[in-house]
């Protein structure tokens, strides 16, 4: 039972990064023309800089995973995902605002690494990539289309607002529900 969910697992994130790679190296030329090389480039600044996630929580979700991975689902696990999140708040609230006030469009939803964070101690990394695939098959297959339409930036706004939106509902509803209670 270990092995095959291993493999699911394992197989899971592969066909996530293949199927996200190609919409990306396909989006690619469709942003070029339609956006023209500089607004390209600032595009890519600005999506980088949103990927940066990783470094801005610290870590906290890596050692949140080792916990409730040995402490399995407990009261001091939950005290545990409590405080990552608020954590997580303390540090999202001010870079978000800072942001915005720089009318720079970055938004990630730090919280939501939390969730995918509860899945993956449970071995059920299967389902965080698939929610992941979700995102970028919105993402990409977003920023496509309203490039191939000939929308502006707004509407790249959108389109990766609404991609984050969807995803962060998905891995908190499944966190919930595999969690149960806090």
């Amino acid at each position: 039972v270990l092995m095959k969910l291993l493999h699911k697992n394992a197989l899971s994130g592969v066909g996530q990064l293949v199927l996200t790679a190609g919409l990306t190296f396909f989006s690619i030329p469709i942003f070029i023309r339609t956006l023209g090389v500089e607004a390209y480039g600032a595009f890519s600044i600005v999506t980088l800089a949103g990927n940066l996630n990783i470094f801005a929580n610290l870590g906290l979700n890596t050692a949140l995973l080792k916990f409730l991975s040995v402490q399995g689902k407990s009261r001091e696990s939950d005290h545990d995902i409590i405080i990552t999140s608020g954590l997580l708040l303390l540090i999202m609230v001010p870079l978000s605002a800072l942001a915005i006030s720089q009318e720079t469009f970055i938004l990630r939803q730090l919280l939501g690494q939390t969730g995918t964070t509860v899945l993956d101690s449970q071995q059920r990394m299967y389902q965080t990539n698939f929610y992941q695939l979700i995102y970028s098959v919105l993402y990409w297959g977003g920023l496509i289309a309203v490039m191939s339409l000939g929308y502006d930036m707004d509407a790249v706004g959108l389109v990766i607002l609404g991609a984050t939106v969807v995803w962060f509902i998905l891995v908190m509803f499944a966190a919930g529900r595999s969690w149960g209670q806090l």
